[in-house]
């Protein structure tokens, strides 16, 4: 799921893990508009009049309880494989679970030898986990859930709770019973049941979702990052739309408990993949890892099958990785998957603006109808939440630039006070002294940085990643007023200023 040094060495990952939530096909592209990952993204409602202490009110506990372990994973996947193979797929005899360096986690590796352009997976629309299949397979609760509406704020609830069930299912079948008789388990399970079972136990310890909960030091280590709102907003989401589906159909959802629940959300963000904004499961491929270099690619093709292919050869013992996306910053891959990157191998930064945290600007500058959005802010591109905004707030005979000048001063002044960033923030300065352009926080000859426990290791990470953002987006605008010359800005805020620069002249523009 990510590089070992990103890890905590504690914490298992279950089946061995990849994570496609909110990515179109082939791994990389934009994100489809309007479409709203998985963790609150892009643009998610909040409550009417919401205070900054709105969030911080409610006493919040982890969800999740743990499980004792499930049949062994390499078990399930042998069986797995076979079963899925036995209704049409194919699987590359080339490939086998194991655990190699770099990333030294279970993943997909090559027994043998694979060419480039070698199709190595390819599993039938039949066998994949999607919203015509959990309608098909339990209706009732389907037609339960649609009837919730706006009581249910996560995304997919209809495959959530669908999930939720069959993971029930199987704990109340004896699934991670201590003692009990795998041969037995295994042996009569279909696709469904092996595929699920090596979801069954996953933890997901390490996913901020959990690790935020109920931990005021962990949280600390986060603050001022708008991750730690984003983990107690998803935690009251998860709760209400837990209680508001068990609600619907109590004779359905009996066995569902919130921590199996929690689980299905999760399977569903780190496990999917996208396609024309439908979040599927797909068996075996969900278990490669992430590489910013991939040597394969994947695509769903006019039938709705799941293809593999590699991209360059793959030589005996090599991994086989794809890409999550190649414009998530290190905030969005701890948000989505639970890890980080070494920020020198980080292609942007980004920023989410909760309403909640910047209540006064928004009051200052946005109508009352966009006051209860947030908006994401990206060095790679300018966000659909902030095309928006920009265009609310010229609507409401307000200055777009000040809008955006204001919240990013309002929240990098919290960084500049954060204790766990002095050292890389005085790194970063004494750099710019000499390069300006420069964002190179971290120490290239011996990185210190690295060398931090994990979860503190994250915390630098997405901070600094968001402080980042929140510079770009100054600098950025200082260019676009005049005050300063490019050559004198970090190099994300000179190649943002000219996207910034079209989309405040489109908010600006007299409309048609």
């Amino acid at each position: 799921l990510c590089p070992a040094q990103s890890r905590p060495a504690q914490l298992g990952f279950g089946a061995g893990g990849a994570a496609f939530a909110d990515l179109q096909c082939d791994g990389g592209g934009p994100e489809p508009a309007g479409l709203a990952p998985l963790s609150a993204d892009a643009g998610a409602a909040l409550p009417a009049n919401p205070t900054p202490s709105s969030s911080s009110s409610r006493v919040r506990t982890p969800l999740m309880r743990p499980l004792p372990p499930a049949p062994p994973p390499e078990l399930l996947f042998k069986w797995l494989v076979a079963a899925i193979r036995e209704g049409g797929a194919f699987v590359s005899s080339k490939l086998i679970r194991a655990e190699v360096p770099p990333l030294n986690v279970p993943g997909l590796v090559a027994q043998e030898g694979l060419e480039s352009l070698e199709q190595i997976i390819r599993v039938p629309f039949a066998l994949q986990i999607s919203h015509q299949l959990a309608r098909e397979r339990n209706p009732g609760l389907m037609e339960a859930v649609a009837r919730c509406g706006s009581e249910v704020r996560i995304e997919c609830p209809e495959v959530v709770a669908f999930v939720a069930a069959l993971l029930a299912e199987l704990e109340g079948r004896g699934w991670c019973r201590v003692g009990a008789d795998t041969d037995e388990l295994v042996g009569s399970a279909s696709w469904l049941d092996l595929f699920l079972g090596l979801q069954l136990g996953c933890d997901f310890g390490w996913m901020p979702h959990v690790t935020l909960i109920g931990d005021e030091e962990r949280r600390s280590l986060f603050q001022p990052s708008p991750e730690v709102h984003n983990a107690d907003w998803n935690h009251d989401a998860f709760r209400d739309a837990h209680e508001a589906i068990v609600g619907a159909a109590p004779e359905l959802c009996e066995s569902i408990d919130v921590s199996r629940f929690v689980q299905a959300y999760l399977v569903l963000l780190t496990r999917t993949f996208s396609c024309q904004s439908a979040h599927r499961f797909v068996p075996v491929a969900d278990m490669m890892n992430h590489s910013c270099s991939p040597n394969a690619t994947w695509n769903f093709d006019e039938h709705g099958d799941f293809i593999v292919k590699t991209v360059r050869p793959i030589q005996p013992g090599e991994e086989v990785l794809i890409s999550y996306g190649r414009d998530k910053s290190n905030v969005r891959l701890f948000r989505t998957y639970g890890f980080t990157l070494p920020p020198q191998e980080e292609p942007c930064s980004s920023f989410r603006v909760w309403p909640s945290q910047a209540y006064p600007i928004y009051t200052e500058f946005l109508p009352e109808k966009a006051r209860r959005r947030t908006l994401d802010l990206e060095t790679s591109r300018i966000d659909s939440t902030t095309r928006e905004a920009l265009v609310a707030c010229a609507s409401y005979d307000c200055d777009p630039a000040a809008f955006l000048r204001a919240l990013c001063r309002h929240f990098r002044k919290r960084y500049e006070q954060d204790p766990l960033l002095a050292p890389w923030l005085k790194r970063l300065a004494k750099r710019r002294e000499d390069m300006p352009w420069s964002a190179e926080w971290w120490e290239t000859s011996c990185d210190v940085e690295d060398k931090e426990p994990w979860l503190r290791r994250c915390a630098v990470r997405v901070k600094m990643s968001e402080y980042l953002c929140l510079t770009a987006h100054l600098e950025a605008l200082d260019i676009e007023s005049g005050a300063v010359l490019p050559l004198h800005c970090i190099t994300a805020a000179v190649d943002l200023e000219a996207l910034l620069s079209k989309a405040l002249q489109a908010a600006r523009a007299p409309p048609k």
